[in-house]
């Protein structure tokens, strides 16, 4: 869990940058296509990711030299977990505008989402060099070292992200999620704390800090920690998904299932709800149950690695080995397309 909440942390900083780059343009007669763009950044703020997509496709097929269409479509496709379409959409404002760092930045969190650690880096490189700021150069180094699993390595890149800022609030969190992933659960409290000092509204916070207090068998304080985070972000699937499987942990299944059925409500479409819940079913020992919802997961995210191993484990205590191996290839070739 922490670390796919971690990733969200590139998407934060990146629309950030959009709203600060690509302001709304001036219209004069006849541009068509900027309407379309300033209509996709009003969606786009107004958290419609999709329709956003939708006005930045008309701006690009009114003027195709349009590159920060190309690069606001590709914030946006990293929103909904389109990450080869953002890629492609970063790979031609770069074509178009090879001098601004924040699109390689950009294109680096695409790479990494899919794998391409060391062309992440390389980017990462190219915006140090157009002069991106040394504190998120660092920041973001870490960031790709965190997701390749290299935690030692990334806690030096944050070290010298807070020395450069120390009022940068999610190199503290991250290097907390470092230390959490080497087992030093106090050090990521400590991390966390900093971080919630410099910046206590940001919910995925406090849901980072739970997970660490559930590792010092400190159940009390996470919950109150996760229960901060639903406060301060009511609507978001993450942390509602987190606070269930929390109740889950602590057998109160009646919590966690209304936890996930609203995650459910809140967006259809979203597996992560689906795969909680199947969970949940998994723990009752309903396997068939869990397995309806692991269906509907995968439906929903066809290249959901997690909802095949975890429909695999389904099969498997429902004594239909070849499904469950079947399923567990299928989740490997999902993760590493080049598995044989």
């Amino acid at each position: 869990m922490l670390l796919s909440l971690s990733i969200l942390l590139f998407d934060a900083n990146i629309s950030k940058s959009q709203t600060n780059e690509d302001k709304t343009l001036v219209v004069v007669g006849g541009q068509e296509s900027a309407l379309a763009y300033n209509q996709g950044i009003k969606d786009f703020n107004g958290l419609k990711f999709s329709e956003s997509i939708e006005d930045y496709n008309k701006a690009i097929n009114g003027n195709s030299q349009f590159y920060k269409a190309y690069y606001n479509r590709g914030v946006a496709n990293l929103q909904i977990g389109k990450n080869q379409e953002a890629l492609n959409d970063f790979n031609q404002a770069i074509s178009l505008k090879s001098d601004n760092s924040i699109y390689y930045i950009a294109r680096a969190v695409s790479e990494a989402r899919l794998g391409k650690y060391s062309e992440s880096l390389k980017d990462i490189n190219q915006a140090q060099q157009l002069g991106y700021a040394e504190s998120n150069i660092c920041y973001y180094k870490g960031m790709v070292l965190l997701m390749s699993g290299r935690y030692n390595e990334a806690v030096k890149e944050y070290n010298k992200s807070v020395e450069k800022n120390n009022q940068y609030a999610y190199a503290y969190c991250d290097r907390g999620n470092c230390q959490y992933k080497l087992g030093n659960y106090k050090a990521a409290i400590d991390d966390y704390n900093t971080a919630i000092q410099i910046s206590p509204s940001s919910a995925f916070i406090y849901v980072f800090r739970a997970e660490a207090k559930v590792e010092m068998k400190n159940l009390k304080g996470a919950l109150e920690d996760i229960n901060k985070a639903v406060e301060l972000a009511p609507d978001d699937i993450d942390v509602l998904s987190a606070r269930g499987r929390l109740f889950a942990k602590n057998k109160k299944l009646d919590k966690a299932q209304a936890d996930f059925e609203t995650c459910i409500l809140k967006d259809e479409n979203n597996p992560a709800g689906y795969i909680s819940m199947g969970n949940l079913y998994m723990q009752k020992k309903d396997y068939k149950k869990a397995l309806e919802y692991f269906d509907n997961a995968i439906k929903k995210a066809p290249n959901s690695s997690t909802a095949y191993y975890n429909r695999a484990n389904a099969y498997e205590l429902m004594f239909e080995p070849k499904k469950a191996d079947a399923d567990r290839k299928k989740a490997q070739m999902l993760e590493k397309p080049n598995y044989k």
